[in-house]
């Protein structure tokens, strides 16, 4: 709602607005949790800086963060903001993208089979996942990425222009913040024949040879893409695979058709519906 309204849009309007009490309520939150986690995490990091502990091959990711803040290079408050994207941009966004997942699979069972076949041969019998095996899952890949082209979890972003930037003949000024449909370009029968079917095989190794890659970008693109992709795809995957396993998607009777809505991201307002059937 702030972001469609003027005064909304405005810091200092917005605070005589109805609004306002429910939205600082909630950031408040969001900030607190944010900051609990941070004071626990940095404690711990100032106990292995005074141990002289050296940090491991792969750093986590927070300590990364107090080693810049420790040279004066970014502040606290950047800090929060980096643990933000992850904790709470990262939630809603995967939850969304696994639901469109369950309910595309549903209504296509040879895709379901499919995706058991070859998680039957890289992983087999067993629950425990790791990162190569779940990457080594290159038919599932495709499967996500076209749920995420359909149903594009983040169908609207912005972004300021700080160059100069000429766009079909018309110079865009410096400071202009320009709103990217990402949802419309994923759905298009320019970029994509037969754009509202589900296939997969889109996103097969043949498929994308000769493909724009600024055709697909779910995350975004450059340097401000999603900092958690690969983390985010890891998690839908495996999510996934558990679900599966255990159980077989079926479609709701009578054919449920969803009411796509972008409310930040992009959901569905009767809801994502589908039967599931215990597997033997």
């Amino acid at each position: 709602m702030r972001q469609f309204s003027l005064i909304g849009r405005n810091e200092e309007l917005y605070k005589y607005t109805l609004d306002y009490s429910d939205w600082s309520k909630c950031v408040n939150k969001i900030k607190s949790f944010s900051e609990n986690v941070i004071q626990e995490k940095h404690k711990q990091w100032e106990i292995r800086k005074q141990h002289n502990e050296k940090p491991d091959a792969k750093e986590p990711f927070l300590d990364l963060l107090f080693r810049v803040w420790d040279k004066g290079e970014i502040s606290m408050e950047e800090i929060r903001e980096e643990l933000d994207t992850f904790m709470f941009a990262g939630h809603d966004t995967t939850a969304a993208t696994i639901s469109f997942c369950l309910f595309e699979l549903a209504k296509h069972q040879d895709v379901q089979e499919k995706i058991l076949e070859e998680v039957s041969e890289t992983i087999g019998e067993s629950d425990d996942f790791t990162i190569s095996n779940l990457s080594n899952l290159k038919y599932l890949d495709t499967v996500v990425k076209e749920v995420m082209r359909i149903y594009t979890t983040v169908p609207l972003i912005e972004r300021a222009v700080a160059d100069h930037l000429e766009l079909n003949g018309k110079v865009i000024p410096i400071g202009t913040t320009l709103l990217l449909f990402l949802y419309g370009l994923h759905n298009s029968e320019k970029n994509y024949v037969d754009a509202k079917k589900f296939d997969p095989s889109r996103f097969s190794s043949e498929s994308t040879v000769d493909r724009d890659p600024f055709s697909y970008v779910p995350f975004s693109a450059g340097a401000r893409n999603c900092i958690g992709q690969r983390f985010a795809l890891l998690e839908v995957k495996a999510s996934l695979v558990k679900i599966m396993k255990k159980f077989i998607l079926l479609p709701v009777e009578p054919e449920h058709n969803l009411q796509l809505a972008a409310n930040t991201i992009l959901k569905s307002l009767n809801g994502v519906p589908i039967r599931v059937k215990r597997r033997s």
